[in-house]
């Protein structure tokens, strides 16, 4: 702060009326922020958990709480799916109505039960078709999108009992809309795979808006594992791919 003395009115004390002022953004490590909320782990939160192991041993383990979880009525979208139908499959096993969502595989609209559907749709903030650069594995591009409260109106669902989502980074601009229009009041469980990658606004200034969008769920957080294919350290042991499993209490 710098007072301009060409100017001598006084406000307060001997505070004049034009001043040369600087402000800066100090650093903040927000990678460090989300180590802290990761290793900051209710696991028990729910008891009555099912495990379902990675396809390899670099794939982390997923955690689903069946507390609140009834046949038949249980409601679970599955979106991102890539040929691994184990937590689908699972779901349905528990009796729940499965709906899963992936544009990027090479088949249509079907039925692996008579409780599953799944759609060739991929999940945006607009609804209809993608824009831009492909955010699927393997580049796919020319594909349909639905926003989640989009898919919910299309399969009549006021509210989701499980929403399971691994889409290789496209999760931020989604989990962006949701904090948006309170769309976590809609759903009891999130099982998510975020990738804190430098691909989009989102990693600028140390990852704050990675940071401002995962403490920003309102559910507990309860389960957390590394997904071993990434090994870029962004705080401590800390690296860019997890496995995160929130929970309405």
């Amino acid at each position: 702060v710098a007072r301009n003395k060409w100017d001598t009115k006084k406000l307060s004390g001997d505070m004049t009326s034009v001043y040369e002022v600087a402000f800066f953004r100090p650093t903040v490590n927000n990678y460090e922020r989300i180590h802290n909320l990761f290793g900051n782990v209710h696991r028990d939160a729910c008891v009555n958990k099912q495990i379902l192991k990675g396809e390899n041993k670099k794939e982390p383990d997923v955690h689903i709480c069946l507390e609140n979880i009834f046949s038949p009525t249980c409601v679970v979208y599955s979106i991102g799916i890539a040929d691994n139908w184990i937590f689908d499959d699972f779901m349905v096993s528990k009796g729940c109505q499965v709906f899963s969502f992936d544009p990027s595989m090479e088949i249509g609209t079907h039925k692996r039960h008579k409780n599953h559907l799944f759609e060739p749709i991929g999940i945006g903030v607009v609804s209809g078709a993608h824009k831009g650069n492909s955010t699927l594995y393997g580049g796919k591009e020319d594909y349909e999108v639905l926003t989640l409260s989009e898919m919910m109106r299309r399969h009549n669902h006021s509210h989701v009992d499980i929403v399971r989502m691994d889409t290789e980074y496209a999760e931020w601009d989604v989990l962006e809309q949701w904090y948006r229009e309170d769309m976590y009041s809609k759903m009891n469980q999130l099982l998510l795979e975020v990738h804190m990658w430098p691909k989009s606004h989102h990693h600028l200034h140390n990852g704050e808006l990675h940071s401002q969008l995962l403490h920003g769920i309102p559910m507990t957080l309860f389960h957390v594992a590394r997904n071993k294919w990434d090994t870029k350290k962004l705080s401590g042991d800390m690296t860019s791919v997890y496995e995160v499993a929130f929970l309405r209490l």
